[in-house]
């Protein structure tokens, strides 16, 4: 049987013979077509709230390559300046520049290590939000309000945990 009642206490899609049983029988129902238009309106808010942190995602992404490109360029110059003094003070310095050379490259190294890993945490943020966006956007205008409501928890979840995503640069 096609299943057209949605149990508000369960917060599920049901038919006619889920409700006269004893596990649904004094839940209050509304008609599925009666519910739909409410959960779509929250399901759009949602999308709304989740473009905007898209937004957020994709500026954080963009001042982080911004920064690993500012460290590269930073380390470039210090390993230029090290070879520099190595050539003028060959016979004296040698140890001295190897040790500062491997001060350097260990410290950006590791910048650019943490650096790298917060983009990854940004990028993959950025597309669970960008495929969330497009499957929302499919369901709510390209299927069945039944389908829309049996993915609804679903959906509600992920958008929520989306929201909820920390991204900032953090540096």
């Amino acid at each position: 049987e096609k299943r057209t009642l949605y149990c508000e206490s369960c917060d599920s899609l049901n038919c006619r013979d889920c409700q006269l049983r004893d596990k649904h029988r004094s839940h209050k129902y509304r008609s599925s077509h009666e519910v739909a238009p409410e959960i779509k309106l929250t399901l759009m808010k949602n999308v709304s709230d989740i473009k905007l942190k898209k937004n957020g995602l994709e500026e954080s992404r963009g001042v982080l390559s911004a920064k690993l490109a500012e460290v590269n360029v930073k380390e470039n110059a210090l390993l230029g300046q090290l070879r520099e003094i190595k050539d003028y003070l060959v016979s004296k310095i040698e140890n001295k520049y190897k040790e500062l050379e491997v001060e350097v490259t260990k410290t950006t190294r590791e910048k650019r290590k943490v650096l790298e890993g917060r983009k990854g945490n940004l990028d993959r943020m950025f597309w669970q939000a960008d495929n969330c966006l497009a499957f929302v956007t499919h369901v709510v205008n390209g299927t069945s309000d039944e389908k829309m409501l049996l993915t609804k928890k679903m959906m509600a979840r992920q958008m929520k945990r989306l929201r909820r995503a920390n991204h900032a640069v953090n540096l």
